[in-house]
């Protein structure tokens, strides 16, 4: 049951572990190398007399095949001094004063003792020579692990999809206040309540008014619309963006969502998601609120018909019935795909979602 080795499949990463007892003999390939899911990638062996034989690159192999030439030492020029002295001794007091290296200047004394004019000389030339510039270089990397994937998946998104954007303000007022009122009692429970939670359990129940949003189209053309609420959300780890899912969340809690977010957001962060955590969900949540954004563009998560993107909540003056109040706005940004969803759904759903956000309640916990 020890680590073998870390394999990372599309955005997951995960270890593999010894299934006996044994010792590694042979590793048939290199670490970030890619390989197929039949391939062997090491032996383990049940005793030590095996010596372990890990791969070698064409470069190693060539080099040992490289017939072996003695190197002929290099004789250097010996410099000639008197005893192990190579500089006059007023010189060597004048170079401590001027705090320099006398090292490397070339005397112009008898038998090539340095005086006190190679050392003014030394100087000035140190003045005179340009600053040394650092050199710039580009560093260079191969695409690959998450990162690969990720590009894949946007390029096949952006080619595939007609994607369309629509924008909106919702005045989550009376749920800001809502939310202040009640974190402390999920406090008390062990759990962080965040914005990205209640949202996901609003969007849950609006989702199930329209099923549109739920469908799926696949490379054939055919349309499915899904039944169960998963919804996934988008979350920005050090690695590369992870988009775990909750699964059926018209029928959980905002404590139950906001615990389940908050285990999910733990683990993608550790890159311990495992397939489990990435089922197949009919929207994504990009909450980018925490980053000072306010609208954005997201790109549909394929094959999701529709993605919300939310910004900052802030405070806005609002006219009402004559009058200006200070409201929470809440930045709105829905892409969807207009091979599944024309614009005037799609302007529906999003609608629905603020009417439903003006009047959400966060429910109390005892």
């Amino acid at each position: 049951n020890q680590a073998l080795f870390t394999v990372e499949i599309e955005k997951l990463t995960n270890e593999v572990l010894s299934p006996i007892d044994g010792i590694v003999s042979r590793i048939l390939f290199e670490a970030q190398q890619t390989v197929a899911c039949s391939d062997v990638v090491c032996v383990i062996s049940e005793s030590s007399t095996e010596v372990l034989e890990p791969v070698q690159s064409e470069e190693n192999q060539e080099e040992k095949t490289k017939p072996k030439t003695e190197k002929k030492p290099v004789v250097e020029k010996e410099q000639y001094k008197i005893g192990k002295r190579i500089i006059t001794p007023k010189a060597e007091v004048l170079a401590k004063e001027l705090n320099i290296s006398y090292q490397g200047i070339a005397g112009s004394g008898m038998h090539g003792m340095i005086t006190r004019s190679d050392v003014r000389k030394a100087v000035s030339l140190q003045k005179q020579a340009p600053a040394v510039v650092e050199e710039k270089t580009e560093m260079k990397m191969p695409l690959k692990g998450a990162r690969k994937v990720i590009a894949q998946r946007m390029c096949e998104s952006l080619a595939t999809a007609a994607q369309s954007s629509l924008w909106m303000d919702a005045d989550v007022t009376d749920l800001m206040s809502s939310y202040q009122k009640h974190k402390g009692s999920y406090k008390s429970k062990g759990v962080k309540i965040s914005i990205t939670a209640v949202l996901i359990r609003v969007l849950a129940q609006v989702l199930k008014n329209h099923p549109i949003c739920r469908t799926q189209i696949d490379k054939e053309g055919n349309l499915t619309v899904l039944q169960s609420i998963n919804i996934a959300v988008a979350v920005d780890t050090p690695n590369a963006l992870m988009v775990p899912v909750i699964e059926d969340c018209d029928q959980k809690t905002t404590l139950q969502i906001a615990s389940q977010l908050a285990m999910l957001v733990d683990k993608a962060r550790v890159g311990a998601l495992t397939s489990v955590d990435m089922a197949a969900h009919v929207m994504t949540l990009s909450n980018l609120g925490s980053y000072g954004v306010t609208y954005s563009k997201p790109i549909l998560n394929l094959p999701e018909s529709v993605i919300l993107g939310t910004g900052k909540i802030c405070k806005k003056p609002v006219y009402i019935d004559g009058g200006l109040f200070a409201k929470d706005i809440l930045p709105l940004s829905l892409t969807f795909d207009h091979r599944i969803v024309d614009g005037g759904p799609a302007a529906a759903f999003l609608q629905d979602f603020c009417s439903a956000l003006l009047s959400a309640k966060i429910e109390a916990v005892s």
